[in-house]
């Protein structure tokens, strides 16, 4: 599986790899910005896919892409038919980020090798919908929650690019 994240970095990092031998998913504006095939869409944000700005699912739809991808997200019951959810996966403790909650959607699905892809989780890496957006604290609360997810992920997911390229690889960050 490949999982593509919003930083700056996307697609540079989508030049090292041939997106076309991976499933996909996309968080959050990916899912309308990427133009090849989605798999999956996944977001802690389930209001935005069709009912808020700037509405991922009807804006990937409406621009001639693919439509048959799930949705996935963690919503109470009645939202999920209300955002148009197919998927409602609310894990303890959910925090690190929507890559983090992405890569554990990856493994509830049985996806055992997951690629990260503009998931480099550093202050500084911009947004790619976005350029006037950029992280403006540490996230060291982020990054704990990714240290302790660390031993489920050695030999299963892979990052290419920034502190989690770093913290995959096995550098002490």
């Amino acid at each position: 599986m490949l999982i593509l994240g919003g930083a700056k970095c996307v697609w540079n990092d989508l030049a090292q790899v041939d997106d076309t031998q991976y499933d996909v998913m996309a968080i959050n504006d990916m899912g309308c910005l990427y133009e090849g095939h989605v798999d999956f869409m996944v977001s802690l944000h389930p209001d935005k896919f069709y009912q808020r700005e700037p509405q991922w699912a009807k804006a990937r739809i409406d621009k001639g892409l693919n439509s048959d991808f799930d949705i996935i997200s963690c919503c109470t019951q009645s939202d999920k038919k209300r955002y148009g959810i197919t998927g409602n996966l609310c894990f303890d403790n959910i925090c690190g980020t929507s890559g983090l909650y992405a890569i554990r959607v990856g493994f509830h699905f049985h996806y055992d090798n997951i690629v990260l892809a503009g998931i480099p989780l550093d202050a500084l890496h911009g947004n790619v919908a976005n350029n006037n957006w950029h992280i403006s604290r540490d996230l060291t609360g982020e990054k704990a929650a990714w240290r302790r997810y660390l031993p489920t992920f050695k030999g299963r997911v892979y990052s290419l690019s920034g502190w989690t390229k770093r913290l995959l690889d096995g550098e002490n960050v």
